[in-house]
């Protein structure tokens, strides 16, 4: 609302208008748009802080591997996508296929179908393997739940994160 407002004061500044001097209206530009950058940059600053907040929101089934599986199966069988992104590890060192889960919240439509699709019906084949602060926890998906995969986790804080897979 602000940024549109502040873009109409520069369209009305370029408009031609009798008596104004040419040094006037570069002038007046030039203030309209510095206000215009200002505004965008508070903008960025508070998208950056809204990112902050999520970047440390956790949950109690992070405190183990097999929960935090369990967490994305009954939220893709619901479609919910919404707080994935937490999963991810926060020190950004998982993946390519992992950031595909952690970003599924972002993905379009049939991305996202396609996803839910896949761990719907999946489900954690025994015991984590915990080394440290290393985890691998062996689970099935697919849409018939017949494919077998580990998941990698990476443990900090005391809470689990999806690194690899």
């Amino acid at each position: 609302m602000a940024i549109e407002k502040a873009e109409n004061n520069i369209k009305k500044i370029n408009a031609f208008e009798i008596g104004r001097s040419s040094s006037t209206k570069e002038n007046q530009l030039q203030e309209a748009k510095t206000q215009l950058l200002e505004i965008r940059s508070y903008g960025e600053k508070i998208k950056n802080e809204i990112a902050q907040l999520e970047f440390h929101k956790t949950f109690n089934f992070q405190k183990n591997p097999e929960s935090v599986m369990e967490y994305i199966f009954k939220s893709a069988k619901k479609g919910d996508f919404s707080n994935f992104r937490n999963l991810c590890d926060p020190y950004g060192e998982n993946d390519s296929d992992v950031n595909q889960i952690c970003y599924a919240e972002m993905m379009m439509e049939n991305q996202q179908a396609k996803l839910k699709k896949e761990f719907q019906n999946g489900r954690v084949i025994g015991k984590a393997l915990i080394n440290g602060d290393k985890a691998e926890v062996e689970f099935a998906f697919g849409a018939s739940a017949n494919r077998l995969e580990k998941m990698k986790m990476i443990k900090r804080n005391d809470l689990w994160y999806l690194s690899g897979f």
